[in-house]
């Protein structure tokens, strides 16, 4: 009869199954406790190997692999959708989403459209003296192209058209170009470039490139490089450059013209399987083409990458910015920026900035401002036709006047939301409707005004 030998930890001991005779009774098989040493297949060393020591090491090895499978395998959903969105009733492009629209990965493939709006604006000229209404209508077309291979993704985005008031002599062309490229060339290392250019007349109320007032046609940029490495599975470090380009057309807006470099060192480390520690330094520079308001400034940040749950994650960034202006010194201030982005069940998102620093004025001639920006974009699916959107702005800040009275100051709040409706007639033809919005409140009457917009258009897909 063979032998069945079983082993099994019980208070330190080893067991094995030995037929012995029952003298009670000896038709049956009695259990003994063998010696450790003379079970035959059990080895030395694991005989002295504590049973509870080698639970507790099977517990943290299986920790450490599930914490590395966390490490490298954190999820975070993303859905459809541009990586630069334009307003419909112009076609100009939202500056801001140039850098929010990251959770989006866009239709692979190209993808053509053409769209004609027509509206009503009840203050052409953005200005308070001399407002003017008139009609319009606007033809835009667009391009975008998404390709990519496991180590490489490219997505473009460009596109223009022209604006034209029944009431003005002339026409208000615009065009614009967006960018993302990606690249790794080795595991550990991630090379991304973004890239944004927009040329129009109306006033971009999300950045700061540019003024809220309406100065004539001028050109915005914005294009990023960087490197991503991994030096260890909870550290890593980021290597930027950042370039900003403001030019106007007119002598009204020449004295805004600028040129911003910013170099940014970021340092992270995984403190949680959800949460980033980040500590950041920047160096700015701000280069004025004629004006005397060229600055330099260190910023000294800190903070947290957050993932509360796949769809919901945060960014946090806070220090100070040390500042050196050749109109007003030296200028220390509080830094702050936030970043909150929600993905619904359905077809849509929500992206909330904040932000609090020394901006540029959009008034020329004037020093830079402390100011608070806040704005939010929407977008959401109410069925498979029916579409909504949202973009919000409110930028509220102390605008120095320039000219003899450099000394005064004034508060100035801006506030700007465009909502409105898609709706898809089929799968190439679609429908859009919406409200545009814009009030600036300032100490001085020249620079407040308000205007309302009305329009609605169709769209073409090729």
């Amino acid at each position: 009869m063979a032998l069945q030998i079983e082993a099994c930890i019980r208070r330190s001991d080893i067991y094995v199954e030995r037929p012995t005779l029952n003298t009670e009774h000896p038709t049956r098989l009695r259990r003994e406790r063998a010696p450790p040493w003379r079970a035959s297949n059990i080895q030395r060393p694991i005989q002295k190997m504590r049973p509870l020591g080698a639970i507790k090491s099977l517990c943290v090895i299986g920790a450490v692999l599930a914490f590395n499978h966390q490490l490298f395998g954190q999820v975070v959903e993303t859905i459809p959708g541009p990586i630069l969105e334009t307003r419909p009733e112009s076609g100009t492009p939202i500056a801001a989403t140039a850098q929010t629209n990251s959770i989006f990965y866009p239709p692979r493939g190209l993808i053509l459209s053409a769209s004609v709006v027509g509206g009503y604006d009840d203050n052409v000229n953005s200005s308070s003296i001399g407002k003017s209404a008139s009609l319009y209508t606007s033809e835009n077309a667009s391009l975008s192209y998404t390709a990519g291979t496991p180590r490489t993704q490219v997505s473009l985005t460009t596109g223009g058209g022209i604006m034209y008031y029944f009431d003005r002599t002339g026409y208000n062309p615009s065009g614009y170009l967006g960018l993302s490229l990606t690249h790794k060339p080795i595991e550990r290392m991630t090379l991304s470039l973004s890239v944004f250019a927009a040329y129009q007349t109306q006033p971009d109320l999300s950045t700061n490139l540019g003024s809220n007032q309406q100065l004539g046609a001028y050109i915005h940029s914005t294009d990023t490089i960087s490197l991503d490495y991994s030096w260890m599975p909870r550290f890593s470090t980021v290597t930027s450059y950042t370039f900003g380009l403001l030019k106007y057309d007119s002598s009204a807006g020449s004295a805004l013209n600028r040129m911003d470099h910013t170099f940014s060192e970021q340092f992270r480390y995984l403190l949680w399987p959800a949460t980033t520690g980040v500590a950041e330094y920047r160096y700015g520079i701000i280069d004025y083409e004629s004006a005397p308001l060229s600055s330099t400034t260190h910023f000294l940040l800190a903070g947290l990458d957050h993932s509360f749950a796949p769809r919901l994650n945060a960014s946090f960034r806070g220090g100070v910015e040390l500042r050196s202006s050749e109109s007003t010194g030296f200028q220390p201030g509080p830094y702050f920026e936030s970043t909150l982005t929600y993905i619904f069940r359905r077809n849509g998102s929500v992206i909330w900035t904040n932000n609090y620093s020394i901006e540029e004025s959009d008034s020329p001639g004037a020093p830079a401002r402390p100011s608070f920006r806040t704005g939010l974009t929407l977008n959401y699916g109410f069925t498979r036709r029916l579409s909504g959107s949202l973009a919000l702005f409110y930028v509220h800040g102390g605008n120095q006047s320039g000219g003899s009275s450099l000394n005064s100051s004034s508060t100035e709040d801006t506030f700007d939301i465009g909502p409105s409706l898609h709706y898809f007639i089929n799968r190439r033809l679609s429908a859009d409707v919406g409200y545009h919005y814009t009030e600036v409140e300032s100490g001085s009457v020249f620079s407040s005004y308000s205007k309302n917009n009305f329009f609605a258009g169709l769209n073409f897909n090729f």
